[in-house]
């Protein structure tokens, strides 16, 4: 027969258990609230450099409004990214990092650098110099060769980083060893 004290310690651990299985839920859901965010806003921002692309042609400093109007995308992109890493490191956290020795989780965590890398470092390098040179082309009504240097660069960065969040999926999905 038990004693109360062990009931007790029972139902101690029991409610441990489910506190720390809803914590995970949680983190879980904001986590991959966090990568669709990021996703979704990729596109979105990929799209409207797009239509950017089109109304420049017709009318310059039209198309200069639009690209101002999209930088608020990467906002919000990098309000996911922060999401997806914070809620990432609590549920290593929650499972005592179970998950960070499998391979599949390494190279997980390796694209996230790359994300990390190509999108706010590179790509906003690449988006400012190019929102300075299509400035200066209105300003001065002339052409600048090097705009469609860095348009291509902005759309491989932009290709990039929706591959890397792709790959991000299928490793969490099929989690090889």
């Amino acid at each position: 027969m038990q004693t109360r004290q062990e009931i007790k310690s029972e139902k101690s651990q029991s409610i441990q258990i489910m506190n720390t299985s809803t914590a995970l839920h949680i983190c879980l859901v904001l986590h991959l609230s966090g990568l669709v965010l990021m996703a979704g806003m990729s596109i979105a921002d990929f799209i409207a450099y797009r239509s950017f692309w089109k109304q420049y042609a017709i009318n310059k400093q039209e198309g200069l409004t639009m690209l101002n109007a999209a930088s608020a995308y990467q906002r919000v992109m990098a309000i996911g990214a922060i999401l997806l890493l914070i809620t990432g490191v609590g549920m290593m956290a929650l499972t005592h990092g179970v998950f960070g020795e499998q391979l599949w989780m390494r190279i997980k965590i390796g694209i996230v650098v790359l994300i990390l890398i190509n999108g706010p470092v590179i790509g906003r390098m690449q988006g400012t110099k190019l929102k300075k040179l299509i400035e200066k082309s209105i300003l001065h009504d002339t052409p600048d060769l090097r705009i469609s240097v860095l348009r291509s660069r902005v759309n491989l960065i932009s290709v990039a980083n929706f591959i890397f969040l792709i790959s991000i999926v299928v490793l969490s999905i099929f989690k090889f060893n």
